[in-house]
């Protein structure tokens, strides 16, 4: 490109000055001579030309082309029908359609599920990244390919317009999916937590007007609803124990429905335990009995019950009744009417006797198997005709006595089992006091944590039904707790021992754990076995796979998921179910599946299907102004900016000085020999 350039030899003020002079000179001769001085003029303008000194500047350019920003949508929604397919498509017929034109480049960027953004489809702010390092003088446009499914569309877009919109999946889609209105975080054990829902459906559905939804908690038997779709219903759900309550929802899928991943919804509770409350009965007075009662009573979150039989109707006492404080003991409240209140009982030194009705031991072992907590501290009368081995509890006692007992001293040990149980494994033994009596008891079930004397069995746990069961064969523990001969950790083995049988998840033996970590699931398992677990992951979109673990240490194994799905993953070690949501319980990336373009309509020249199978032509359009239209008939267009960088200059003056001294020369000669005729 040349262009013609000035520059001045000398101060361009003199130069107006000296043409103003010619001028008034020019006017004056012609008034005087009545004859325009034209030769004269011709020779003073030429000289004005040489002091401006013009020359044509000549330019080599390089035409940069504009850039358009290309944004693929690849969050969880695209995953479902045949969306993927139809974006690859699309992104590879745009490619080849910039590439056949010189003035336009595409630079591509991915809209992902980060972190910070893991419940929402983000393309602006995506789109917004991408142009950040890009002049706007080079700026042709968007192109967006997406479902519609759009969380963050700004209210002015001038700075990536033109936009043109590819949506991918197809026009009257259909979907249904479960809406949590209400779901509190934590909940109090023993008492019912209120969850909200509703039943929504998007896209004409024929049959969209009743709903099924299974409603299950924990590992109890689920419950069938039948609901009116669009209307909020409210469940109670007991929270049953402490630690994670699971209560899931699934509402039956309908014909051709897009995904199932928004059919559940997994609900996670804490339980918190508001105050334990324990029945502690002594059969007799003994030095132990007030050992139990400061450890339980000391502990401010523990509502201690405790009763000693003093007297049993047949027992010969001179003292008059009218003297006597005693009270009758509240067998039917206790084991009747109240039984089920407690989160734990106690038997301490306890023994059949004449006052307690048959049918009440077979109360407490219903209780047991229910998923009750009974720890049985057996003292002398255990293996005598009045042991409770021979009351309807005997079905559920791990250990039943052979009728001998061992007097003297003895040093309780862990065995193998207990120095990997979690109850017992954080408990050295390597200091511990002794104990001077023991019952020997023949274990039929469950697991033998401590042994006393001669290696017989002393501690042993087992589990009934849905409950647990503890039993110490001996009275001494006290002794520990007096620092006899050293003592023992007395406390804390009945603290940790009374939490496994209130289930504890910290004290499984087989726990399963799962956390959330940013966008990573941390499955942790603990197993009594010397092999490696197994635990199967279940992905919101149904599909299965292992988790790897490796050892962590105590009896831990360690696996680590990366989350690339919004919504339930569920985790199964054939004994346990843990369940893990990846996003909010409502995520927006999930709440309205189908493709739909009344997000993008208000900011997009042109909205195009991709179900269509008609892609547009692109064009690079110039002298582009602010009512530019940018899409026609089969065609969308992008920015023309015609940005350049010069390569290259060269100047040329106009007139060489030696022409310029020729030219003044002739003009001047020809002006004298004229004006002198």
């Amino acid at each position: 490109m040349a262009y013609i350039s000035f520059s001045p030899i000398i101060d361009i003020n003199i130069i107006f000055l000296l043409a103003v002079f010619i001028a008034v000179i020019t006017v004056a001769v012609y008034i005087k001579s009545r004859s325009f001085p034209i030769w004269r003029f011709c020779t003073a303008t030429v000289m004005l030309l040489v002091l401006f000194n013009p020359s044509i500047i000549k330019e080599e350019r390089s035409y940069k082309p504009d850039i358009i920003s290309i944004v693929v949508d690849k969050s969880q929604s695209q995953n479902f029908g045949q969306r993927i397919k139809q974006a690859e498509k699309a992104l590879e017929y745009i490619k080849s359609e910039i590439d056949n034109n010189n003035n336009l480049e595409y630079r591509i960027s991915y809209s992902d599920i980060s972190d910070e953004d893991k419940n929402e489809t983000r393309l602006f702010k995506v789109l917004e990244e991408s142009f950040s390092d890009i002049p706007k003088n080079r700026r042709a446009g968007s192109i967006l390919i997406t479902d519609g499914q759009v969380h963050d569309v700004p209210s002015n877009v001038d700075d990536f317009a033109p936009i043109h919109s590819f949506i991918t999946g197809k026009k009257n889609e259909k979907d249904r999916r479960i809406v949590i209105l209400k779901a509190p975080s934590y909940g109090i054990t023993g008492k019912d937590i209120t969850v909200r829902y509703k039943i929504e459906d998007s896209g004409k559905i024929d049959d969209s007007k009743y709903a099924t939804i299974i409603i299950k908690s924990n590992d109890n038997e689920p419950k069938i609803n039948h609901v009116v779709v669009g209307k909020e219903y409210e469940i109670d759900i007991p929270i049953e124990h402490a630690g994670q309550n699971i209560i899931s929802l699934e509402v039956q899928p309908i014909v051709n429905e897009l995904t199932k991943a928004n059919n559940k919804a997994a609900i996670i509770i804490n339980g918190l335990r508001d105050r334990l409350k324990v029945l502690l009965v002594s059969g007799e007075p003994h030095m132990g009995e007030k050992t139990w009662r400061s450890l339980l009573g000391s502990d401010p979150g523990v509502d201690l019950i405790h009763f000693t039989i003093l007297r049993e109707p047949n027992k010969i006492n001179p003292t008059r009744n009218d003297e006597l404080s005693l009270i009758a003991f509240p067998f039917r409240e206790l084991f009747e009417e109240k039984l089920y209140s407690f989160d734990l009982i106690i038997f301490d030194r306890y023994r059949m006797n004449q006052i307690m009705p048959s049918y009440y031991y077979s109360n407490v072992a219903d209780y047991v198997r229910k998923g009750g907590a009974l720890l049985i501290s057996n003292g002398p009368a255990f293996i005598g005709r009045d042991s409770t081995a021979k009351s309807r509890l005997k079905n559920i006692i791990p250990a039943l006595p052979s009728g001998i007992e061992y007097k003297g001293e003895f040093t309780p040990y862990l065995t193998e089992i207990g120095k990997m149980h979690p109850i017992t494994k954080a408990i050295s033994d390597e200091k511990w006091g002794p104990w001077l009596w023991q019952a020997d008891i023949l274990p039929s079930s469950g697991d033998v944590l401590m042994n006393g004397h001669e290696g017989k069995a002393l501690l042993v746990i087992d589990r009934v039904g849905k409950g647990r069961i503890a039993q110490i064969a001996s009275d001494q523990i006290w002794l520990w707790a007096k620092n006899y001969k050293g003592g023992g950790p007395q406390a804390e083995l009945l603290k940790r021992l009374s939490h496994w049988l209130m289930k504890e998840p910290e004290l499984e033996e087989n726990a399963l754990n799962v956390q959330i970590a940013g966008n990573n699931i941390i499955v942790k398992k603990r197993t009594m076995d010397n092999k490696i677990p197994e635990v199967e992951m279940t992905k919101p979109d149904e599909r299965k796979s292992m988790i790897d673990l490796k050892e962590d240490g105590f009896g831990w194994y360690k696996g680590q998921y990366k989350a690339d799905d919004i919504g339930v993953y569920s985790f199964d070690d054939g004994e346990n179910k843990r369940f893990a949501v990846y996003g909010d319980i409502n995520p927006k990336e999930l709440n309205d599946v189908v493709a739909s373009d009344k997000n993008l309509l208000p900011v997009s020249d042109n909205i195009i299907w991709l179900s269509s199978n008609k892609m547009p032509k692109i064009k690079s359009m110039k002298n582009f102004s602010n009512n530019t239209r940018f899409s026609g008939n089969n065609w969308i267009g992008f920015k023309n900016n015609g940005n350049y960088s010069v390569t290259k200059t060269s100047n040329i003056n106009v007139l060489p000085v030696w022409l310029t001294l020729l030219l003044l020369i002739f003009l001047t000669s020809l002006a004298w020999w004229k004006e002198g005729r």
